[in-house]
């Protein structure tokens, strides 16, 4: 089953209402996104993060090879990352692909020992602590509709302080996340205006 495509699709999304985030001095009124799918006969593998610059003209590095062959992709990656820009989400697309290809989730095919996922809350802008606090309130009443929409492989939801997500995008966000366990797919980040 060798690789038969593989597919660079940009995205921008709008913000409204912007995204005031901690570490930019400008408000985000947009979020833009890269998808990269990898086809291999009936599977397909899909990876999303950094924009790909510099693959344009190399997917014959790839099509035709087997997608199992994971070191010699992350080796040839290596290479042309060093010369062009970040491509990582091709390698995830392709763990993906192979995830669904042999019918193994993800962390099984990669050697973890437990289906369990560790969840976290996280929030990127400067926020009041009261209304922090309330954020925090909230999460934790979503931590039980995770759980349970999740079927049970959730851990325990762990806050941090990176990225703000409203109450519904931060549950189909974290069951999404849950589900990616299964070889679903990756997420790298959501954000949401929330």
């Amino acid at each position: 089953m060798p690789i038969d495509s593989i597919e660079i699709l940009h995205y921008r999304l709008p913000l409204e209402p912007p995204f005031h985030a901690s570490w930019d001095p400008r408000p985000r009124t947009s979020h833009t996104c890269t998808l990269v799918r990898v086809r291999a006969g009936e599977h397909e593998g899909v990876g999303s993060g950094d924009a790909m610059l510099g693959f344009a003209g190399h997917e014959q590095l790839f099509i035709g090879h087997d997608p199992f062959d994971i070191e010699r992709h992350v080796h040839i990656l290596d290479n042309l990352q060093f010369m062009y820009g970040r491509m990582w989400p091709l390698e995830v697309a392709l763990w993906d692909l192979m995830g669904k290809a042999s019918g193994l989730p993800l962390w099984k095919l990669m050697g973890g020992r437990s289906a369990k996922v560790p969840l976290y809350a996280s929030c990127g802008e400067r926020r009041p602590a009261a209304e922090r606090a309330a954020s925090a309130i909230q999460s934790a009443v979503l931590k039980s509709q995770v759980a349970e929409a999740s079927q049970g492989i959730c851990q325990p939801w762990l806050a941090s302080t990176r990225i703000s997500m409203s109450g519904p995008m931060a549950s189909r966000t974290a069951c999404t996340t849950a589900r990616s366990s299964r070889g679903l797919g990756a997420w790298k980040r959501s954000l949401s205006a929330g």
